[in-house]
């Protein structure tokens, strides 16, 4: 595919959750001008915005841990198991407490679990689960860890009915190493707190891949891949039930619900083939972080791949924070008209993302929404290529000119500057970093705000000022 150049890169580059830095206020430096440059390191990051949430321990280490054959009885100091084994030759009459005695389904491990625990499933193809109620802590959280997203499957074997994992009124639960298929969602979180979703694969699904409701907080949906929703045939109220095929769904669509999910962090996903918005953040939800996602292939049948809060309702700033993340092939070979890159309906500092091959907009401005005094926009430093539409356009309404538009490459709205080969390493290639003849961008920084690292966590400015776009020129590349 044209972008493998610029995956790559992209990989190597989001190898840590957080690896982009907060902006500076200036793009001034003391630094050394474009032509004496060193390469840059990718170490020097800067810290994670105070909205990303304190997230539950890392029990997983690098990859899903076998069991030990010398497991017998692993027991809290009262007597209660803190693990149990999940197994498909197992029987639920068992004790669950070694791979001998293991459970047959993970439902009932859950039951057993009313708090904190882990919960190891084996290979294999096992029946949807339902965590209710489950008051665990940060300490000792509830596991669900499967054998890896390719080994473990959960499926209710019908694009009608359930969820692979429900996950209700409860909190700190870790979601992780396993995947759902063939069910109507993938997993869905209601009302609840403190989670954390890694290592997933969420795939062939009825409607969307994963949702965030009811006033839940605190959840991380962190290295998963979605690949292909919207599976379910038919329709409601005319309808097609494609239409809700979203990947991530932060919120409640309705008005009404005045659904403020809050303290999300979405980062380091891949979402392909979705027949909705790939992410899509509803009005109400605020401290919002979309950070370092791969999101491709898809046709929306809406407005967009990323979405935030667009609608008629008055709310609260979201404190939205859009970085770092690719995106491309969006309903370019579809015949859907709403193929945007990107749709900023509610306020945002949106930077360092790369956006390309999208059969409308790269990035469309909603200036028309409501509560002017808590809505605004700053898009800065990202690189929009190759776009059926504007590249950034800003739509007309009360607050258009109050969306700030700097130093992107891209657009010819004033302190930006047009997209052209020359600028770029390869631009047939979509390999997009600047090359020595960048003139236009290089040290061309105009704005106050300015990354501490570009995409690839380079650290900026490189020369006397800041670069323009989503990369900071690095003379060795």
């Amino acid at each position: 595919m044209k972008s493998t150049i610029l995956r790559r890169l992209f990989h190597v580059g989001f190898a840590m959750v957080g690896l982009l830095g907060a902006c500076t206020s200036d793009g001034a430096s003391d630094g050394a001008d474009a032509s004496t440059r060193a390469t840059a390191g990718t170490d020097a990051l800067g810290p994670v915005p105070d909205i990303t949430p304190t997230l539950p321990p890392d029990l997983s280490g690098s990859a899903a841990p076998s069991t030990p054959s010398t497991v017998q009885d692993t027991t809290t100091t009262l007597g209660l198991p803190t693990v149990l084994f999940v197994r498909t030759g197992g029987n639920d009459s068992n004790s669950g407490r070694d791979e001998a005695n293991a459970l047959a389904s993970v439902q009932e491990a859950v039951n057993r679990f009313r708090s904190g625990g882990t919960i190891d499933i084996g290979p294999g193809t096992f029946g949807v689960v339902s965590v209710q109620a489950v008051t665990a802590t940060e300490a000792g959280p509830l596991v669900l860890r499967g054998a890896g997203p390719d080994q473990t499957w959960l499926s209710s074997d019908s694009y009608d009915d359930d969820a692979g994992v429900e996950v209700i009124g409860s909190e700190h639960v870790i979601l992780e190493n396993f995947g759902v298929r063939a069910s109507l969602w993938g997993i869905a979180i209601q009302n609840s707190h403190h989670l954390t979703v890694r290592n997933t694969m969420l795939t062939d699904l009825g409607q969307e891949a994963l949702s965030v409701r009811d006033f839940s907080s605190d959840v991380a949906i962190l290295d998963n891949t979605i690949l292909g929703t919207g599976r379910r045939p038919g329709s409601f109220d005319g309808v097609s039930y494609a239409m809700y095929g979203e990947g991530i769904y932060i919120g409640t669509g309705s008005g009404s619900a005045k659904d403020s999910v809050n303290n999300i962090v979405i980062s380091g996903n891949d979402i392909s083939q979705t027949t909705s918005e790939a992410i899509d953040l509803k009005p109400f939800t605020y401290d919002l972080l979309v950070e370092n996602n791969l999101i491709h292939d898809l046709s929306t049948n809406t407005s967009g791949a990323l979405v935030l809060g667009v609608g008629d309702d008055v709310y609260r700033n979201p404190n939205a924070v859009i970085r770092g993340n690719q995106i491309w092939n969006i309903s370019r070979t579809s015949p859907y008209k709403d193929g945007n890159g990107m749709v900023l309906g509610a306020s945002a500092e949106v930077y360092n993302n790369v956006i390309w091959s999208t059969q409308h907009r790269g990035i469309y401005i909603d200036a028309s929404f409501a509560n002017p005094d808590e809505r605004s926009v700053l898009v800065h430093h990202n690189t929009v290529v190759d776009t059926g539409g504007s590249p950034i356009e800003i739509a007309a309404g009360p607050l258009a000119s109050e969306a700030v538009v700097v130093d992107n490459i891209g657009t010819a709205i004033d302190g930006n500057i047009e997209a052209t080969a020359d600028l770029f390493v390869d631009w047939a290639a979509s390999d997009y970093r600047l090359g020595p003849s960048a003139v236009a961008a290089i040290d061309a920084t105009v704005g106050t705000a300015v990354p501490e690292t570009d995409v690839l966590g380079n650290e900026r400015p490189g020369g006397s000022r800041a670069d323009k776009g989503a990369f900071e020129f690095v003379p060795t590349q």
